[in-house]
């Protein structure tokens, strides 16, 4: 598959598209690839659906059939930012040959995604075990002024 705007040995190219993510991009293992959005979101209920809608854009971008794991996983990342970092948020899209990638920024340092085993009768505390089932792999980092969690999911 080839993918648009992507082009490793472009040094020019990868670092204005690192600039337009705000830096969310060298945070993530397996930088280079193709930067198919970066967008921001208002910590607020709307920005899920703002998310998917981005997800369901990428992949008929790519030719790719639309998959809710993705937006399993973009629905519940953004909705972790808006609920414990409560300020905006960056959502960056992004795919090798093999993989999507969703990645969310907020500016809350401190918290750390962990998947939590919810009992029954919980209302939520599901999010990162779902995150964690339907990707190839998942993880966050963090400096003084912002956290980024991602997940890659296969390309089929």
């Amino acid at each position: 598959m080839t993918l648009p705007n992507h082009d490793p040995g472009d040094p020019a190219g990868a670092e204005a598209r690192k600039a337009a993510s705000g830096g969310i991009l060298e945070r993530i293992p397996g930088y280079p690839f193709a930067v198919m959005t970066t967008m921001g979101l208002p910590p607020n209920l709307s920005a899920p659906g703002h998310a998917r809608e981005a997800v369901r854009r990428v992949l008929s971008e790519l030719g790719l059939p639309h998959t809710g794991d993705a937006e399993i996983v973009v629905s519940e990342l953004v909705a972790n930012a808006v609920r414990h970092g409560a300020t905006p948020i960056s959502l960056t899209l992004g795919a090798t040959p093999e993989h999507l990638l969703i990645a969310v920024q907020d500016a809350d340092p401190a918290g750390r995604p962990v998947p939590l085993a919810a009992d029954a009768d919980d209302t939520s505390g599901r999010g990162m075990m779902m995150v964690s089932a339907v990707s190839q792999r998942w993880g966050y980092a963090a400096d003084d002024n912002c956290k980024v969690v991602w997940a890659e999911l296969a390309i089929a």
